[in-house]
């Protein structure tokens, strides 16, 4: 073969590569979070020197156009694009990491958050995993019971002619999540001529029951004594399990914050009145916000965190091995960091959308035809070369 057919050749060969990877390009237009790629060429030379004969050419690398594709809305919480640097993280089938720009996510039948080849992705457990990734589970099993331990109560008391009272309920949840009605009453306004201090009875009724409070005490200028006798520091302490004939299961006790209690002249008012504790809360939805935090919300209103998706993002994804969708590490790869949404080296998470393909179709066409054009171009001189070598031989 002659020199210039090997030319011709080497021609071929990267005319071919050039195509197989446009062909490709082509075929995943539409391919979720797909990354178009391109070749990159070396000429080759018979010497180093200055008047090195060229020998043709030869693949010196495929790179991957990592930037944005279009954002396509789904409407599906559950589905997230990447807008920025990273991917998500995703265990296959044999427990090795895989890495994606398709956020395509959904909970399986087990709670397991997965991509949308059952892959399971990876993140950060709202209870602490010591900054390990791991599988993300939503659990849709009811809230338990909170017992009900403290409460508070702002109120005035105004009243001064001794007829006035003033009753605050509560409702108090034992340990099966059972209410339980809890009033506390202010009764009977005593006020000191000579000091201007004020002092009112209180009690306390839980399930019919009564328990004596003893004394709150005002000072001349209307505020509550906080060290006094029942109160520390303003806070109430009530025994519900010695007060009490018939105890609350699992509230031995309650105590409730008054230090916010006034005797000013004027209406006698409760200005804000709480307490803590919840019953049974059936599991109701969940939500996804833009940091790939997972939310669960209950029926009751309460709402707890689930997890985090991550982010990985690599010094060189060049350097990365394709798979289709899926990205791996190589030793080109370069070092991996792992964090989330948001984080200094990674994009933003939004959720409802995918990324789509970032391959431009017109410029596919283009490089499609002129590969074509230069396959063509280097078939002409193989075949001109074996034409020649013909003529030769018949000559000889």
């Amino acid at each position: 073969m002659s020199d210039f057919s090997k030319i011709a050749l080497s021609g071929l060969r990267a005319a071919n590569s050039q195509l197989s990877v446009t062909s490709n390009n082509l075929a995943n237009s539409e391919t979720f979070g797909y990354k178009s790629q391109s070749v990159q060429f070396n000429a080759l030379f018979a010497s180093n020197g200055m008047n090195a004969m060229g020998i043709g050419t030869s693949l010196d690398a495929t790179t991957t156009n990592f930037t944005n594709g279009s954002m396509i809305p789904t409407g599906d919480s559950l589905h997230h694009a990447i807008v920025g640097e990273g991917f998500f993280m995703v265990k296959d089938t044999d427990g090795g990491t895989k890495f994606t720009r398709v956020g395509l996510f959904e909970f399986n039948p087990e709670g397991v958050l997965i991509d949308n080849s059952g892959h399971h992705v990876q993140g950060y457990l709202a209870n602490g995993s010591a900054g390990t990734t791991t599988d993300i589970i939503l659990d849709k099993s009811p809230l338990a019971p909170e017992v009900s331990t403290t409460g508070t109560l702002d109120a005035n008391l105004g009243t001064d002619d001794g007829t006035g009272s003033l009753t605050s309920s509560f409702s108090l949840f034992d340990a099966l999540g059972k209410e339980h009605r809890l009033q506390v009453k202010f009764e009977n306004k005593v006020t000191a001529p000579a000091t201007g201090e004020a002092t009112w009875d209180m009690s306390a009724t839980v399930n019919g029951e009564t328990i004596n409070l003893g004394q709150i005490q005002f000072d001349a200028n209307g505020q509550i004594k906080k060290g006094v006798t029942p109160f520390v520091d303003g806070a109430l302490h009530i025994d519900l399990k010695t007060g009490l004939a018939s105890p609350i299961n699992g509230v031995p006790n309650v105590t409730i914050d008054m230090s916010k209690l006034t005797g000013y002249e004027g209406d006698t008012t409760i200005r804000n009145q709480e307490m803590d504790g919840a019953p049974v809360a059936e599991f109701e939805k969940y939500q996804i916000e833009e940091n790939g935090n997972i939310v669960s919300y209950y029926k009751d209103g309460r709402h707890q965190p689930v997890g985090q998706i991550a982010l990985a993002a690599v010094d060189n994804p060049d350097g990365m091995l394709v798979d289709g969708s899926y990205f791996s590490l190589s030793t080109n790869s370069g070092k991996m960091r792992v964090g989330v949404a948001g984080q200094a080296g990674f994009g933003r998470v939004t959720p409802g959308v995918i990324e789509g393909s970032n391959v431009n179709t017109t410029d596919e066409l283009v490089s499609m035809i002129s590969s074509q054009r230069f396959f063509q171009a280097n078939a002409k001189v193989i075949g001109a070369s074996k034409e020649l070598n013909n003529a030769l031989m018949q000559n000889v």
